[in-house]
């Protein structure tokens, strides 16, 4: 856990007695510290007057936005020193994103990384096995008028990736690292806004899909259960915060049947309270109403995805599109 070395306290007592390991990294004062934005301040200030959503939005928090790649990278080298060991995969997910009651306890379940990045690689072109892979949710891919998007226009500003978690192995979080500080220095060094991890993202996913695995909470494909024909209920709270889907997703099944159990008590908890309104109104008529299909309804698993063959659906930019023409350089950063 990142944070200023006056807010240490404040992470440690909200971690309480959790006996799970926590290293709280207090090296910087400031996010602008950190050595890729380091010296950057005076160019994020004047940035702000860029964004659309400057009320909203400001210096500190586009350098800690734009300081997950580093954060990602300098964390996993930390543990690899500090414990003596290797790691398989390693992962950013923000610090609010487990905010609600939870039944995760070993997340992400290795298994089940270890299965969708397999997934995902056997759906890449022949010669492409040896380059490592990242994994990232996505919210919805990028509208048509994306389908022309080249890498001069600047990072894609649209609601398509999912900047709450990132990860891989150490050598695909090294190339992220410098593949997105390459980019974040090229644009803003021709003024272009780079304030917003996200849009930035979106332009990399657009430039390098076939380096990315993905899920997709409201893939068409997988939201209906291809047998019943019963869509997944996402919106009535039975699969939580669908922006946090990502988590359920990775769990191990035990825990995944767990949270399943936790959401439908909750939901079935609510609709108590509702048959209590009716009731007091007189509306006996709608407590006899009931849903045959509500079992099915319940969270499902969606597919695994490889960035490039989702971009390459019909009803995204087709089988057609091509990617952008990649001319900025990788630089070491």
């Amino acid at each position: 856990m990142y944070t200023t070395p006056e807010l240490a306290p404040v992470i440690q007592s909200l971690r309480g007695s959790n006996p799970y390991p926590l290293t709280i990294n207090t090296t910087f004062t400031s996010p602008l510290e950190i050595p890729p934005l380091d010296g950057m301040g005076d160019m994020y200030q004047e940035m702000w007057e860029w964004d659309r959503e400057r009320n909203r939005h400001g210096p500190d928090l586009y350098a800690v936005w734009n300081g997950k790649p580093y954060f990602l990278d300098e964390g996993l080298k930390n543990a690899i020193r500090e414990h003596g060991r290797e790691y398989e995969h390693a992962f950013w997910i923000d610090g609010g994103s487990f905010r609600d009651a939870h039944t995760y306890v070993h997340w992400p379940d290795r298994e089940r990384v270890r299965e969708v990045l397999d997934t995902v690689k056997s759906a890449r072109a022949p010669g492409s096995e040896e380059e490592e892979m990242l994994l990232l949710p996505i919210w919805f891919p990028p509208g048509g008028n994306f389908r022309e998007w080249t890498e001069n226009m600047g990072p894609a500003d649209t609601e398509f990736s999912e900047g709450s978690f990132i990860g891989g192995t150490a050598a695909s979080i090294r190339w992220w690292r410098e593949i997105y500080y390459s980019y974040h220095n090229e644009y803003l060094s021709r003024g272009i806004f780079v304030g917003k991890d996200q849009t930035l993202i979106n332009a990399i996913l657009l430039l390098y899909p076939e380096r990315f695995g993905t899920v997709w909470v409201h893939d068409p494909r997988t939201l209906t259960n291809s047998t019943t024909e019963i869509q997944m209920d996402l919106d009535g709270g039975r699969c939580g915060n669908t922006w946090y889907y990502f988590e359920w997703w990775l769990a191990s099944q035990s825990e995944r049947e767990a949270m399943k159990r936790s959401w439908d008590s909750s939901v079935a908890g609510g609709q108590k309270w509702w048959k209590a309104l009716w009731l007091l109104l007189g509306r006996t008529e709608v407590l006899k109403q009931t849903d045959p299909q509500y079992d099915q309804k319940g969270c499902r698993m969606t597919d695994s995805l490889l960035m490039e063959s989702m971009l390459r659906r019909d009803n995204v930019f087709g089988p057609q599109w091509q990617i952008p023409t990649r001319t900025v350089p990788l630089q070491p950063i």
